[in-house]
């Protein structure tokens, strides 16, 4: 946890306080003096003035602006017509920030991770001011509430609450305390006043510029689900703060306030939407925005929404180190070109002048959630053993040792010649392991950056060429410069390939790796290169460096945006195989046995 974040927690609650409706808002006092934020018309020339090409210093007015403007006493109405003004410039700048943060690895350098954070807290002030609105609106007038202006304030404080929820997860943060019951709040609000089917326009949306308020609630919800529960019904319990779950978990909670999602429909149609894109639609409504989904996002939502994920090995709670290369470039020299590797070196970190935030956390003006570890995880019973090398892959698992081992006098990875200068090696921790995989302490000063995704390679303790290759499933953002990744092992060893299209004299080479049929998972023996450059169908001329064999891509097995994995067929078993024998059968392959 940083600094910035764990001061902020601590200032917003001592400062913020839980309203008649179990909002948390700032204590409010009159506004110093004439305050341009008390008039929307002021409002609106004040934006018109901001430095918009100067990102940092339009950030540090808006910023500034919108606190004050929220811990100030302002008439309902009067707040709406306000902070509808703030929506643009906000929206100008979070685009402009991620920049900084979207798409990066992990973990974020310091100033990054602040960049992050405001963009965050923008969201979450534009939050706490509709939220004021709706607090202001009920008690000016309970019998007699404004609908219109009830449904928009309800509508955007669900928008930017998801805000808040979404840019936490893109940096792997905890999200914030009381974020969901303030959600599930608004909702029965909404229900309450018979404005959750109300038509609020918001022309900032990219896509359909007019929704509901049921349809952006259910939006966060499904945004929100990462395991798919039982017949593809999530439930929702209203009275707490959580997200939704499988209904098995919910307990013994108040029945009046859950509800319950069926995704089973929007699960069909978008089985539909992957089996055919080109189909004429039918005559149910049409699914609003799969147009520009790509078959991989399809497949991994269906996956997602419909495969109970089970733990299929025990986990163990073991403390060893492991030799790491991050990335397909890097396992694919070292694997080539064997030896001790360089040490890593300090990753490039942004200059981009943000002193300004650590200012404005000194005095308490941002703010982070407190980042607990485990605090948004089930925690998983972790049984004993005593043995340290229990993994399916045991070969490359311990270049590893245990806590209570000496320190080798000599490194059991060897100490050759340094033959490939661009490929880097790094040491880390386990905290536990299993047969299908790790879960490593991904910190320190020289860590490198990851995603989601990545292809990971564990060094052989035997062999220093030979690595064992693992995807990042997950990662938990746990404290500052400190990770914790979940690794799953996919192959104990590769074999490093140059990979060209055939037929294509002056196509592009790439390395890529061929990994080995895996009986234990019924794994087949793939091909991986990076995430675009080949399809379905392709064939490819291999080069390993001693031998020339030529494959065709016959199947995805799975694209995780940096890498994509096939399986394939070499090309003289295809040309052996029966005539008339259709390509598209090896699709069907893994469903023969069950039909």
């Amino acid at each position: 946890m940083t600094s910035a974040a764990s001061h902020f927690e601590s200032v917003r609650s001592t400062m913020a306080t839980v309203s008649r409706f179990g909002f948390r808002i700032p204590e409010q006092v009159p506004p110093k003096g004439e305050a341009f934020f008390l008039s929307a018309k002021e409002v609106k020339a004040w934006t018109d003035r901001l430095p918009v090409a100067n990102v940092g210093e339009t950030s540090r007015q808006v910023f500034k602006a919108l606190v004050e403007f929220n811990r100030s006493l302002v008439a309902g109405k009067n707040r709406l017509l306000s902070i509808e003004g703030f929506r643009e410039p906000v929206n100008y700048i979070s685009e402009n920030l991620a920049k900084h943060f979207i798409d990066a690895g992990l973990p974020l350098s310091e100033k990054s991770h602040k960049i992050a954070i405001l963009s965050r807290e923008l969201a979450n002030e534009l939050a706490t001011a509709y939220k004021c609105v709706v607090e202001d609106l009920l008690l000016e007038s309970p019998e007699k509430v404004d609908r219109k202006l009830l449904a928009i304030s309800i509508h955007r404080s669900i928008n930017y609450l998801s805000g808040v929820l979404v840019q936490s997860s893109l940096i792997y943060d905890t999200y914030l305390h009381h974020t969901w019951k303030e959600l599930h709040t608004l909702h029965r609000l909404a229900q309450k006043y018979k404005v959750n089917n109300v038509t609020v326009r918001d022309d900032l949306e990219q896509r359909s510029k007019t929704s509901t308020i049921d349809e952006v609630y259910r939006r966060i919800l499904l945004y929100s689900q990462q395991e798919a529960p039982p017949e593809a019904v999530f439930t929702v319990q209203q009275d707490g703060d959580y997200p939704p779950s499988h209904e098995s978990l919910a307990g013994q909670t108040n029945e009046k306030h859950r509800l319950r999602l069926d995704t089973r429909e929007l699960i069909d149609k978008l089985r539909e939407q992957f089996d055919d894109t080109s189909a004429p639609p039918k005559e149910s409504a049409p699914l609003v925005g799969t147009e520009q989904i790509n078959k991989n996002l399809l497949r991994q939502l269906i996956q997602l929404w419909t495969s109970i994920p089970q733990r299929e090995f025990v986990r163990t709670k073991l403390n060893f180190e492991l030799r790491v290369a991050v990335g397909l470039s890097d396992i694919y020299h070292l694997t080539k070109s064997p030896g001790t590797p360089r040490e890593s070196s300090t990753e490039a970190r942004l200059q981009e002048d943000v002193d300004w935030m650590g200012q404005q956390t000194t005095r308490g003006e941002l703010n982070a959630n407190r980042l607990d570890a485990d605090s948004s995880f089930t925690p998983i019973p972790i049984e004993p053993s005593n043995d340290i090398r229990r993994s399916g892959f045991e070969e490359f698992g311990p270049g590893s040792r245990d806590e209570s081992e000496p320190e080798p006098a000599v490194p059991i990875w060897g100490n050759g010649r340094d033959n490939d200068n661009s490929a880097q090696i790094h040491t880390f921790r386990t905290l536990n392991e299993s047969a299908g995989g790790y879960c490593m302490a991904w910190q320190g000063a020289r860590t490198p950056a990851i995603k989601v995704g990545e292809l990971i390679g564990i060094q052989s303790a035997s062999a220093n060429g030979q690595f064992g290759v693992g995807i990042v499933r997950w990662i938990r953002n746990t404290q500052k410069n400190s990770l914790q990744v979940g690794l799953q092992m996919i192959a104990p060893n590769a074999v490093a390939v140059e990979a060209q299209r055939e037929n294509l004299p002056n196509a592009q080479t790439h390395e890529c790796l061929l990994l080995p049929e895996v009986g234990t998972s019924g794994q087949p023996a793939s091909f991986i290169a990076p995430s675009y450059p080949f399809n379905v169908g392709n064939k490819m001329k291999l080069d390993d460096g001693s031998n020339n064999r030529k494959i065709k891509l016959k199947r995805v097995l799975e694209t995780t945006g940096t890498i994509s994995q096939f399986q394939f067929s070499y090309i003289d078993q295809v040309d052996q195989s029966t005539e008339g024998e259709s390509d598209e059968d090896s699709d069907f392959d893994n469903i023969w046995s069950i039909i």
